[in-house]
């Protein structure tokens, strides 16, 4: 709520859209330069006390906010509060994998995603509720108080699990997680680039093709976030878990097949049901990966792990924004979206044909 708050606030206040992209990044530039320093991280006390210390931690920056409309020193203050989350963030995800097993694993995954799905969903709907009809202040007390809950939450968690020790080198961390993790990464990097490179792309539908307005982008959005969250619901069925790598796969051609069907140019209801069916099924391909991901990893390889999946999904998301508009400027937005849809039923192919081998 919060981020999407700020950025309507500082976009009214500087009429620039440049300078409300530039507090979006802020979103996606502190994960980049802190993980380093969260690999080597060496935490001397338990999961508990570091999730309940950095829930008032993460205090902190909401109550300086309050204080200061200074554009500038809002931008530092909530690089500051990113910092902490994503801290908070890839420990978290550690802590899962402590407290699972191969068996229970894709199942967590499945609650933990879901219910990041829900806040995508309702989270900017709410901010911008509360933004227009209470202000700004109201948005930073409710996220304070959702703190509060938190570390409260975080008190009832048992056991006295810690972080592990990371003793390697980092360029062994490095090179040792991307060569465990490369069908992972890259296979997250193309569903990702793909599916940012579309909803840039579904801009230029709803304008030009089906002379649609921002109502209609809003809701078209939304529906995929919605299609995501269900997903994750999807890939925890008893059958879908038991042949995930299958599902998966067939998802992956099945996404191609509904882009293409841009083809015949469907109007906002039709578009609908398209991007909410692509959310479904894009969830259920990154589900298999994070479990993946989880069962691989030991929980000392997890940590670095995690930082790079978690940034190669922001890192092809950020880049596929300009590479949609390149695509757009050359082959328009129907050809770009079929094209696209083109290397989701080859990657999909080929997905198949190495499990075969």
């Amino acid at each position: 709520m919060t981020s999407l708050a700020l950025t309507a606030v500082i976009y009214t206040r500087t009429d620039s859209l440049t300078a409300a992209a530039l507090f979006s990044l802020l979103t996606l530039l502190p994960q980049f330069i802190i993980s380093p320093f969260i690999s080597r991280a060496k935490i001397g006390t338990s999961f508990k006390n570091l999730f309940f210390i950095g829930e008032f931690v993460c205090v902190i920056p909401l109550v300086l906010l309050m204080m200061t409309d200074e554009i500038l020193l809002i931008y530092v203050i909530y690089f500051a509060y990113c910092s902490v989350f994503f801290f908070l963030e890839c420990f978290r995800a550690e802590y899962l994998k402590r407290i699972s097993n191969d068996g229970n694993i894709q199942s967590r995954q499945g609650i933990s995603r879901f219910v990041n799905g829900l806040v995508v969903v309702i989270g900017p709907f709410a901010g911008g509720v509360i933004l227009s009809r209470f202000g700004m202040r109201s948005v930073y007390t409710l996220d304070i108080v959702t703190y509060f809950i938190a570390a409260a939450v975080v008190l009832l968690m048992h056991g006295d699990e810690r972080p592990s020790v990371n003793e390697r080198g980092r360029s062994a961390d490095v090179l040792k997680t991307l060569k465990q993790n490369r069908d992972i990464l890259s296979g997250s990097l193309l569903i990702t680039f793909i599916g940012g490179t579309v909803s840039i792309l579904t801009i230029e539908y709803i304008y030009k093709v089906i002379s649609g307005d921002t109502l209609q982008y809003s809701v078209l959005m939304s529906a995929m976030a919605l299609g995501a969250s269900l997903g994750n619901l999807i890939g925890m069925i008893p059958f879908v878990s038991q042949h995930m790598r299958n599902t998966s796969n067939a998802a992956v051609i099945l996404l191609g097949m509904l882009l293409l069907s841009v083809l015949f140019r469907p109007q906002f209801a039709v578009m609908a049901v398209i991007l909410t069916l692509s959310g479904i099924l894009s969830s259920i391909v990154m589900l298999r990966y994070a479990t993946e991901l989880f069962v691989r990893n030991s929980d000392g390889e997890l940590r670095d792990g995690y930082l790079a999946f978690q940034n190669t999904i922001d890192s092809s998301n950020a880049l596929s924004k300009p590479f949609g508009s390149c695509m757009n400027s050359v082959l328009g937005c129907v050809t770009s979206i079929a094209a696209l849809g083109c290397v989701f039923i080859v990657f999909g192919m080929r997905l198949f044909a190495a499990k075969e081998a």
